[in-house]
């Protein structure tokens, strides 16, 4: 167990500690970087698709909507137009900028509360258990919900139903307090996958890899249907004719409403 008191491990059970005593923030680069990605390859899904389906989308929308603006101010006064427009390009580039601090310096907070949930439900005592998913934070949390249903279901074979009726009902033991003891072994990198976790994962790569294998055949059939329509002179030759003689039929009606005679 010595190995465990170097590396992440170590590290955040020392950033716990500060925060129960002092309550004090300290930065996380890795969550300053990825952001998102990194809550889901801590398992923090909720969190993740909070801030990839709410806080980018949002920022988007509301510069496009200041720079937009600046387009109707334009006309009447150049100076605000030209305001506006400055105030949506500086949203669009530096709000991200400001979303991924607000990331680096909350990240170990919010990672804090996922990992006292954890260890009261007792995720520290499974053998067979991974604190990271890689594959969830390749999908920047969007199939994180099937590693999620994947650690329940781990869960569930590990417990019996008489022991989670037991742990719900009971108050918090020596194994399920928050300590470092239990916060070193919940975050222990070193334990097996369960096989439920290993089909977890083969379903989260194929949501993945499909778009990039389906998207691409569906579009190369049907640019191949078009050459090969394009190529047939024949159906071509067919629309031309059924073209002519549409053209000609009108042509005809409009001579006789008219009273023209056209010579054939």
């Amino acid at each position: 167990m010595n190995n465990l008191h170097y590396g992440s491990e170590r590290y955040y059970a020392d950033v716990f500690e500060l925060l129960d005593k002092s309550g004090k923030h300290t930065w996380n680069w890795a969550a300053f970087f990825f952001g998102p990605c990194w809550m889901a390859y801590r398992k923090m899904y909720l969190y993740s698709l909070l801030g990839l389906l709410l806080a980018y989308p949002a920022i988007g929308i509301f510069a496009t909507f200041i720079s937009g603006l600046s387009c109707l101010l334009f006309p009447v006064c150049f100076a605000t137009g030209a305001f506006a427009f400055g105030t949506g390009m500086w949203m669009l580039f530096c709000m991200p900028l400001i979303v991924h601090c607000l990331y680096g310096y909350f990240g170990n907070a919010l990672y804090y509360r996922i990992v006292r949930q954890r260890i009261f439900e007792g995720y520290h005592l499974i053998d067979q258990y991974k604190p990271t998913s890689i594959t969830a934070g390749l999908s920047c949390g969007v199939f994180g919900f099937i590693i999620c249903i994947s650690d329940i279901i781990i869960r569930n074979i590990h417990f019996s139903k008489k022991e989670q009726q037991e742990n719900s009902d009971r108050k918090i033991s020596n194994q399920h307090e928050i300590s470092q003891q239990n916060i070193i072994a919940y975050l222990n990198e070193n334990r097996h996958k369960h096989w439920v976790s290993w089909i977890a994962d083969i379903i989260v790569c194929i949501c993945l890899l499909s778009p990039t294998i389906i998207v691409p055949t569906i579009v190369s059939h049907y640019s191949e249907q078009k050459i090969n329509r394009f190529m047939n002179f024949d159906d071509f030759y067919d629309d031309f004719n059924f073209g002519n003689e549409a053209f000609d039929f009108y042509i005809r009606k409009f001579s006789r409403n008219h009273h023209i005679h056209f010579k054939d």
